[in-house]
């Protein structure tokens, strides 16, 4: 937790925090507490998300008890069924934008800091962006690009689906075709 880099050696905050992951699962047992803390952030998202998903398969057989805090949401999904993992996140409270702050679109959010069952429906970066003073202009900004994404990545997803299913029913035509 709270890696940061080591510059008298070279090393960046990723390398730092892989190293320190590395020793974890060297000496971790069925009798530790692992707590790891948005394992992978600091690489592109596809190789944090595939490190991220890798170590917390090596800690569900390993048997630790374990506090896996992500951002990594189809982590959540990938581990539903084994009866290992409980997905939890931290409560909050979701307002309407208020009336002086109607042009950014985004809802206010207070933060509860208790921890409940059930993953996290969202993240809320935007609404720490505007708590750490990001000018409205560029929340917008950010607000309409991450609903362009959010659109973008549905579209893939319904694509793949779509030519999964195609795949499947040309498969079953062929096995009717041939019995």
């Amino acid at each position: 937790m709270g890696a940061s880099d080591n510059l008298l050696a070279g090393e960046s905050t990723f390398m730092v925090e892989m190293r320190e992951t590395a020793e974890l699962i060297r000496q971790v047992t069925p009798r530790s507490l692992a707590i790891l803390d948005e394992l992978g952030r600091g690489t592109s998202t596809h190789d944090g998300a595939a490190i991220a998903y890798a170590v917390l398969s090596h800690l569900v057989e390993r048997r630790p008890l374990t506090f896996f805090v992500t951002h990594y949401a189809h982590l959540v999904d990938a581990f539903a069924g084994s009866g290992m993992v409980r997905p939890c996140h931290m409560s909050f409270l979701e307002r309407r934008p208020a009336e002086d702050r109607p042009n950014d679109g985004i809802a206010e959010v207070t933060f509860l800091y208790k921890l409940v069952d059930g993953a996290s429906t969202d993240s809320f970066g935007l609404n720490v962006a505007r708590i750490a003073g990001l000018p409205d202009s560029l929340l917008r900004r950010a607000r309409e690009r991450a609903a362009w994404m959010r659109t973008e990545l549905d579209s893939r997803w319904a694509a793949s689906c779509a030519r999964r299913l195609k795949h499947a029913v040309a498969q079953a035509r062929q096995v009717a075709a041939s019995s």
